[in-house]
């Protein structure tokens, strides 16, 4: 019988889909880079067992520079949406984000929401592939998807039509859609998230924006081609705020997991002090520094600015904690817990 690591080398061929894809430049994994705002989760290849590599720690310049912006959301988050706004670069009237009307943000944007499950059913395996399952256990709450009896949706949002790509019917390439009488092009982006609005659990997976999508791609895609809804931390929003319904302000916890991005690795490694431990790990508070460098980090701004641009229906929420461990899995990649929290 197949191990289970080279099983899912094998189901694992491209991101988010056990189904042989278009080759490149269309289509490529999920690999490290920075979001814009975003909220980095990792490559799905590293589920295959590849022992993560440590990374030294933050120089001064780094952890300096993310200490600042982690205190800079965490202000933002704790202001009022006037104040928050005027931390924004340029600074303005409010931290509001200019996409709020979904689902029909998405729909204008030619982005999908598919059921991953569908895709692949590992992406619900949160025991031995997430690894996140004692995690959640000890949080009191579900650690399996729907398709289970649990309560996590397990949802990808793609930007284009994946069915017609894989098809061949359709390249990426050849996908076009209009904004305001402006002609844009798919790009292949996915973003797969769990979302369990009951308990108030939303994790990111692994996730791969328009511009990391397209960064292969020969010729290059025009960057005014890129969809302008493409920051993790909208489209985050817009995934929570479609399952949640009547729950919105029930975010009590935001996860990363599989954490690849090289700088947010050298920012833990250095405020852990060189290891990071299995579950639970270890939790800094808001008020000191490790707290603030790690939410300066790129995988901690999109729950940032998420909880800084939607005080309209989130209230001031805020991120109070910030836990470091590894998930357990073979190749004990970092993984981030944010506690959220009501109140001034």
């Amino acid at each position: 019988m197949s191990s289970p690591k080279s099983l899912i080398v094998a189901l694992l061929t491209v991101l988010g889909s056990t189904r042989q894809l278009p080759g490149p430049p269309y289509f490529r994994n999920s690999t490290p880079h920075d979001l814009p705002h975003g909220a980095l989760a990792g490559d799905l290849g590293a589920q295959a067992g590849d022992l993560w590599n440590s990374p030294p720690p933050a120089d001064d310049g780094q952890w300096s520079k993310a200490i600042c912006k982690g205190k800079t959301l965490l202000t933002g988050m704790r202001s009022s949406d006037l104040d928050a706004g005027l931390l924004l670069n340029p600074p303005r009237q409010s931290a509001r984000s200019e996409f709020v009307d979904f689902p029909n943000e998405f729909h204008e944007w030619n982005y999908r929401q598919r059921d991953a499950l569908d895709d692949n059913l590992l992406f619900g395996e949160f025991d031995w592939f997430w690894g996140i399952a004692r995690a959640l256990r000890d949080l009191g709450v579900s650690q399996k998807p729907t398709l289970d009896g649990g309560k996590n949706f397990i949802n990808k949002m793609f930007h284009g039509n994946l069915d017609l790509a894989e098809s061949g019917t359709t390249p990426l390439p050849d996908q076009k859609y209009l904004v305001d009488g402006k002609e844009y092009t798919a790009t292949g982006a996915s973003f797969l998230y769990s979302i369990n609005p009951q308990d108030g659990v939303l994790m990111a997976l692994s996730l791969s924006s328009p511009q990391h999508a397209v960064a292969s791609w020969n010729p290059p895609l025009p960057a005014d081609q890129l969809p302008k809804l493409q920051k993790s931390s909208d489209v985050a929003w817009g995934i929570w705020k479609m399952r949640a319904g009547t729950n919105v302000k029930n975010l009590r916890y935001f996860l990363a997991l599989t954490v690849i991005n090289e700088l947010t690795n050298r920012i833990l490694i250095r405020a852990t002090g060189g290891r990071v431990q299995p579950w639970p790990g270890v939790t800094f508070t808001s008020e000191t520094e490790e707290a603030s460098a790690l939410l300066g980090t790129p995988n901690s701004v999109a729950i940032g600015y998420l909880l800084m641009q939607h005080k309209e229906e989130l209230g001031n929420r805020w991120v109070s904690a910030v836990r470091v461990f590894h998930c357990d899995t073979d190749h004990k990649t970092p993984c981030l817990l944010y506690y959220i929290t009501d109140g001034q």
